[in-house]
């Protein structure tokens, strides 16, 4: 262990006694639990910006040791293990800036990863500058939007920036849910050993309209 480390670890040690010493008793207990809170969220954000940081650099050095480590941790699913690789090696390419500011506390992990769920849908025609300068837009939003709306308003930069795309990824969208639908259609006629006949199935609601008709006339 690093003696930076060993320095870190005791001053964790140390907040910790403080912290589970404190009670709610004034007005003034009150607010110091809020800047503490305040504090926390800010110190979680760099540690976890600064292990992402690892992940990206063994990522790239093919440090397959570290790289197993991670995925077989656990402390963590297997999604959110692989998610983490992935977000580190986004973060060390094209989201620079986010990594930097996730480093500085500036956003939470959950608020860069919904930044990055946007912006990564940008090909790279669009260039640095752009990609850059939308990060550093959405991070001027970082202390009023939450992961949700951070996301959102991503996805619709990339919406912007490329409509073919978009659109592109919609009709995709689209086409897998009318094959899923049309997968989940069936009609079956079963005899019921008693001289009838049991029907059962799903239909679009059209079909179910004139089979209704049908069993009418």
């Amino acid at each position: 262990m690093s003696e930076k480390v060993r320095d870190l670890k005791l001053a964790v040690e140390a907040v910790g006694e403080h912290v589970c010493a404190l009670r709610v008793a004034t007005e003034e207990d009150v607010a110091e639990f809020v800047e503490l809170l305040a504090d926390l969220d800010e110190v979680e954000a760099q540690l976890a910006g600064l292990r992402l940081h690892l992940i990206g650099e063994a990522r790239h050095g093919g440090a397959v040791e570290v790289l197993d480590r991670v995925r077989t941790s656990p402390r963590a699913t297997t999604a959110q293990s692989s998610a983490s690789v992935r977000l580190a090696g986004e973060l060390s390419g094209r989201f620079w800036v986010l990594a930097e500011a996730l480093r500085d506390g500036a956003l939470s992990l959950a608020q860069a990863e919904a930044i990055v769920y946007g912006l990564k849908k940008l090909p790279g025609m669009v260039g640095d500058v752009a990609l850059e300068r939308c990060q550093r837009e959405l991070l001027g939003f970082c202390d009023r939007l939450g992961p949700h709306e951070l996301r959102i308003a991503a996805t619709r930069m990339w919406e912007l920036l490329d409509p073919e795309g978009a659109e592109q990824e919609e009709a995709d969208r689209l086409d897998r849910e009318a094959r899923r639908a049309k997968a989940r259609r069936y009609f079956r006629l079963n005899s019921d050993f008693h001289g009838g006949v049991r029907l059962s199935g799903s239909l679009p609601a059209a079909d179910a309209a004139l089979l209704k008709r049908s069993s009418k006339l």
